[in-house]
């Protein structure tokens, strides 16, 4: 199975230019929205777009949230001060709102296949064994992707967790928030995660030991050239 993975397209169109690959499945990481160089019209038009393929193709495509999304979703919340200076625009937060409700069936913030796990932003052992292993041994049945999609659809404060490296107060940074440093000195082990969120001028693809792995694909902001390589990992699994 051919798996693509997109990263933080931040407004930017050019996922377009991805989707005509050959590959079983387009799982895009999250963070559609606040660019500093892309308008609120055409950020929001661009979002209308990748909704509309994935309606299309259900089978094929899997959209998960990022720290730049959920904000539009959580603007009521204490959440929503990490958030300053980020590019938000509070004029978008009704249309945003309406159009995720419209297509809630679309969306995830965990998607999984055997040990690979895809978030916006990783999942570290400090944090699993801290705030979900409880959780997760009363749902023994669930995987790790199942149990952080059932925690967002109960709005659960354990996934909004902003560690110190992201300006935050908690101990350690959540799936939305966790940042590449923590990712990397204490992944939670026997996963290969694929994740976006911290900007990084190439894809880095980190072999911990033989069972955990971490791939970092969010380099569009900090390419030289904003292209379709810039944007996409792709993997094979079973």
């Amino acid at each position: 199975m051919k798996i693509t993975f997109i990263s933080d397209l931040h407004g930017e169109n050019i996922w377009k230019d991805v989707i005509n690959r050959d590959s079983d499945l387009f799982i895009f990481l999250g963070d559609y929205f606040d660019s500093f160089n892309v308008s609120h019209k055409d950020q929001l038009k661009n979002f209308e777009d990748l909704l509309f393929f994935a309606e299309s193709n259900k089978n094929k495509v899997q959209l998960l949230l990022g720290n730049h999304d959920i904000h539009y979703l959580l603007w009521h919340t204490p959440y929503y001060d990490c958030m300053r200076g980020s590019g938000f625009s509070s004029s978008l937060v009704y249309k945003v709102n309406n159009l995720v409700r419209e297509h809630e069936q679309l969306f995830q913030i965990a998607w999984q296949r055997g040990n690979v796990l895809a978030t916006h932003a990783g999942l570290t052992q400090n944090y699993y064994f801290k705030e979900l292993l409880e959780i997760h041994k009363r749902y023994k049945e669930l995987n790790f992707a199942e149990l952080l999609n059932m925690l967002w659809k109960l709005r659960s404060g354990k996934l909004m967790r902003v560690g110190k490296e992201r300006g935050g107060g908690d101990e350690y940074g959540g799936v939305f928030w966790c940042d590449k440093s923590e990712l990397t000195r204490d992944p939670l082990l026997g996963l290969v995660q694929v994740v976006g969120h911290t900007p990084l001028q190439k894809i880095e693809d980190i072999e911990i030991d033989s069972r955990t792995r971490l791939v970092f694909v969010d380099c569009l902001l900090y390419s030289t050239e904003k292209n379709k390589d810039s944007l996409i990992f792709t993997m094979e699994i079973e």
